[in-house]
């Protein structure tokens, strides 16, 4: 297995050292972690160009990987806690909750095989697609444009669906942190918290912020 992320500028030093660290205090998974520079939108809004940047050296990755290996792409603000080896019936997996924001594509299994690569690049293009103009009730829906448009194509595939609460713990799956949660998303007023040394006073954001403070690297 090998875990895969790309993160943007100087905001995200932190968070991902941190991510780095963690990956190293608490599984034996190799990663490869790429920083890329900013670069202006020339299409679409920045946040969303920025994103569909990361979609495209994801693809870039898994276009070239070899399908004997797992792969887990991932955003960088987050804390591992534990191995991850989820058991997968499909080529590729992406973690859910039960939420009118269903899907949340910052944690991605992925066998390399033709047909995962086939619908990695049919997302790339269909995000590509719609980066112009996306479909206002879309990102409202999917709370991003690259998870719209995987919610667009994922009629034309089967792909496996994994908990949020154990693979990708974030916004309103926090409450549902559990011994089995293996993986914390650091987002919003907990990343806020984190970042500036404040201690949310809510019990349960309290506790993750001293998870996270157990591994942050600011050096």
């Amino acid at each position: 297995m090998i875990i895969y992320g790309v993160y943007f500028g100087e905001d995200f030093e932190i968070l991902t050292n941190t991510f780095k660290n963690s990956i190293e205090q608490n599984t034996n998974h190799k990663y490869i972690i790429e920083k890329m520079e900013y670069e202006k939108a020339t299409v679409g809004k920045q946040g969303h160009f920025n994103n569909v940047r990361k979609l495209e050296k994801w693809n870039d990755f898994i276009q070239q990987a070899d399908e004997e290996e797992l792969v887990v792409l991932m955003d960088t603000d987050m804390v591992i806690l534990d191995d991850l080896n989820p058991t997968l019936t499909h080529d590729i997996a992406i973690t859910t909750r039960d939420h009118p924001i269903k899907y949340n594509a910052g944690v991605v299994f992925v066998w390399p095989t033709a047909y995962a690569k086939d619908v990695f690049n049919r997302w790339y293009e269909m995000s590509k697609k719609i980066l112009p103009r996306p479909p206002r009730e879309l990102l409202k829906k999917y709370k991003g444009l690259t998870q719209g448009a995987l919610a667009l194509i994922q009629a034309e595939y089967e792909l496996q669906e994994l908990p949020c609460d154990i693979y990708n713990l974030a916004h309103t799956d926090w409450p549902r942190y559990s011994d089995k949660t293996k993986v914390i998303h650091i987002k919003d007023e907990l990343r806020h918290a984190c970042l500036n040394g404040i201690e949310p006073t809510d019990p349960v954001r309290k506790k993750l912020y001293h998870i996270y403070k157990k591994y942050e690297v600011r050096n």
